[in-house]
């Protein structure tokens, strides 16, 4: 992902770099001259732009203006000393306004509703039944590291929370539960969080101190369409449930009860071959 933010105050570029690196890890290349930002958006690509109102109007219409040429939405929040200036939000057609100095949970704030818009034109698709996969606009999400797929795909299954020691236990049967694996756990966390925030999809997946969770409603899933409608969605079945994993066979077996339970004159033998 890729964030620019444009100030001539260059402690305040720094600091507003320092924030959205500790909330999400995002780099940020920062800009202290208006036109220098403009160059480089002419010949790269941009996530997100915060570009302080300070200085020159024609300044700023002339930086959000190539911002909006981009072929891929770029979201703009502008940056002020003061409140009055959040009105410029609207003047200039941008979405969202941050004031001077910046504070961790506003910035947060506004990354979150940067989080919403995106779900607006992104569509995310959880694939369980068979193996697990994730999809994003049709397209395969590529995890670099398994245990982090396969957190994200025990979070799926437990249709929400799942705690640290749970999530060893699965993720690493073998193994005792005790700092070394705690680390194997964090990693994996760190890596899906790195994943999902490469694929602008870091709002299906949080975690927290002990455990971690999925945003259930921020995604479609087989699994949840036939947990809510049994007998309409017993043709998604195909006798697999998440088969890379041996902890998912449980899951399997309610799903398979649940299938013979609701279905009527349907040949469910494709579910014992």
């Amino acid at each position: 992902m890729t964030v620019l933010i444009c100030d001539s105050d260059i402690t305040a570029d720094s600091e507003l770099s320092e924030i959205l690196f500790e909330l999400r890890g995002l780099e940020s290349k920062c800009f202290t001259d208006y036109i220098e930002c403009i160059t480089y958006m002419k010949y790269h690509s941009a996530d997100m732009l915060f570009l302080s109102v300070g200085g020159k109007e024609q300044e700023h219409l002339s930086v959000i203006k190539e911002a909006r040429t981009k072929e891929n939405r770029v979201y703009v929040c502008l940056t002020g000393s003061s409140p009055e200036e959040a009105m410029d939000v609207f003047r200039y057609g941008c979405d969202r306004f941050l004031q001077k100095p910046y504070v961790a949970s506003d910035v947060q704030t506004c990354l979150e509703y940067f989080d919403h818009l995106n779900m607006g034109c992104r569509s995310v698709t959880v694939h369980t039944f068979g193996r697990f996969d994730a999809f994003v606009n049709g397209r395969p999400v590529i995890f670099h590291n398994a245990k982090a797929k396969e957190l994200l795909a025990l979070c799926v299954d437990r249709c929400g929370d799942i705690s640290c020691a749970e999530a060893v236990d699965k993720l690493w049967p073998s193994r005792a539960f005790d700092e070394k694996t705690k680390r194997l756990y964090r990693k994996a966390v760190a890596s899906l969080n790195g994943t999902l925030r490469q694929y602008n999809i870091s709002n299906i997946f949080k975690s927290y101190r002990g455990g971690c969770t999925v945003n259930v409603g921020a995604f479609k899933c087989d699994y949840y369409s036939f947990t809510e409608d049994p007998k309409t969605n017993l043709h998604s079945l195909n006798g697999e449930y998440m088969s890379d994993y041996e902890w998912a066979e449980s899951t399997l077996a309610t799903i398979t009860r649940t299938a013979e339970a609701v279905s009527v004159n349907e040949d469910l033998s494709f579910l014992y071959e």
